[in-house]
């Protein structure tokens, strides 16, 4: 099967109503650049995808970075992302909580702060994943 009409078959089932769906990847220093931007950029492109292909007014994902403190995250390759908004308040449910891997899991693994919000934050999310190394985390 052409990967065109995998991704058709993909985006039919999982998203079977016009609602946004909020995505939340909760950074940290020193994780991997990869695995933060590429789990949104696959949400970011289904959503451009629904919207083109089923004329939407709104967007069927928003994707968001959160961090302890809003603003520059120097990840673990020395690259900074900007994370729009710190993990408080807590605002409103979310559909996918994604937690990143890469070297600073250790250290944030010691940070009660983050580990505290990211049960609280599962806890009001439909669904929860890990990429490699953040499964440590959860």
């Amino acid at each position: 099967m052409p990967p065109a009409v995998i991704l058709d078959i993909f985006l039919a089932v999982t998203v079977p109503d016009p609602t946004t769906r909020r995505v939340v990847m909760a950074a940290f220093p020193g994780a991997e650049m990869l695995d933060v931007v590429g789990p949104l950029e696959v949400f970011s492109v289904a959503s451009r995808v629904l919207g083109h292909r089923e004329k939407r007014t709104a967007p069927a994902y928003r994707v968001e970075i959160v961090a302890e403190t809003p603003g520059a995250l120097r990840m673990e390759s020395g690259l900074e992302i900007v994370a729009g908004g710190g993990l408080h308040p807590n605002r409103g449910a979310i559909d996918t909580l994604l937690v990143p891997g890469g070297g600073g899991v250790a250290v944030t693994m010691r940070n009660t702060v983050f580990v505290s919000w990211l049960a609280q934050a599962a806890g009001r999310s439909r669904r929860v994943a890990s990429v490699c190394t953040g499964a440590r985390l959860l």
